[in-house]
């Protein structure tokens, strides 16, 4: 009786391994098939993602090489919506004017020592009524006349401060050497 006892223990064992084996062989199958469904859905979004990327790539093509107009030769002197004459250089316009206007200003700026107040009146007695519009406000042209000697070390026309006066070596010399 006892050993058929422990024959029905080691049948019994037996089973339950045999039952936990089958289960976690389900288990394993059904983690497998998750995960084939998960790569395959994230293979499916990495497709579709392709795709709107393609064709946007194409619609952006397209648009570029649809019915384009040549632009003018760099330099040509085009006109503008209101019929003026523009200077267009490297895909930027310039008024003819107001170029002349801001580069008369850096270069007295550079050479002189006039404080920006007569600079800027000066360079706007050359400007055409037309053109007057379309210059740059006084206080950034001021602006631009003081980033310009500040670039070119251009003294300042009357110091503010001790540090603004600059002294030539020749007059840094005292009687200690």
């Amino acid at each position: 009786m006892q050993q058929a006892a422990r024959d029905a223990k080691l049948e019994k064992g037996r089973e339950d391994a045999r039952e936990s084996e089958r289960e976690a062989l389900e288990r394993a199958t059904q983690e497998r098939i998750l995960a084939n469904e998960e790569a395959e859905k994230i293979a499916k979004e990495k497709a579709k993602s392709e795709l709107r990327t393609k064709r946007l790539r194409d619609e952006t093509e397209a648009q570029a090489t649809r019915v384009r107009e040549d632009p003018p030769a760099i330099g040509a002197i085009i006109k503008s919506v209101r019929d003026a004459d523009q200077l267009l250089c490297d895909g930027y316009r310039y008024r003819r004017e107001k170029t002349r206007y801001n580069y008369e200003i850096r270069q007295r700026a550079k050479q002189s020592h006039d404080s920006p107040r007569t600079i800027i009146s000066d360079a706007r007695m050359n400007v055409s009524a037309e053109a007057a519009a379309l210059i740059p406000q006084y206080t950034t042209t001021q602006r631009a006349i003081e980033r310009t000697r500040k670039e070119n070390d251009v003294a300042r026309p009357t110091p503010t401060t001790f540090a603004d006066i600059v002294l030539p070596d020749e007059l840094k010399v005292n009687s200690r050497g």
